[in-house]
């Protein structure tokens, strides 16, 4: 979690959004590979093995990246053709090991969080889900 609060902080305690941070880098599909390794470098994450992506503007969830795809992309490949269209994802209100269970059964190792809405809250990273 950041220091600053975001959605972790504001979170029910059994929540699995309670886990989350918001301190996590958001890509559009839009994006290029170098637009988006420029700016990871910008600051520290909590997170940037999983990286959602969003719409601009609403921050809707699109889909979701695997940095290792970023990290062996070509600088000038978009970001929609390699994100994951159909990622995982919890509902905000839903408790703890319902959101660990549902990372065992799909193999991902973080979770994004979203609202009733479908929008991007954050992402629970790894680490987190076993607390």
């Amino acid at each position: 979690m950041s220091d600053a609060g975001g959605i972790g902080a504001a979170a029910a305690f059994e929540s699995a959004a309670s886990l989350a941070t918001d301190a996590v880098p958001f890509a559009h599909p839009d994006e290029r590979v170098a637009d988006l390794r420029a700016r990871l470098g910008e600051r520290r994450w909590d997170c940037v093995s999983d990286i959602p992506v969003v719409e601009r503007g609403t921050r809707r969830l699109l889909g979701l990246l695997q940095i290792e795809d970023v990290v062996a992309a070509a600088d000038e490949v978009a970001l929609a053709t390699l994100m994951d269209a159909d990622p995982p994802h919890i509902a905000h209100g839903i408790d703890r090991e319902h959101a660990t269970w549902k990372a065992v059964q799909h193999r991902e190792s973080a979770l994004v969080v979203v609202d009733d809405e479908g929008r991007c809250l954050g992402l629970i990273p790894p680490h987190r889900l076993l607390e």
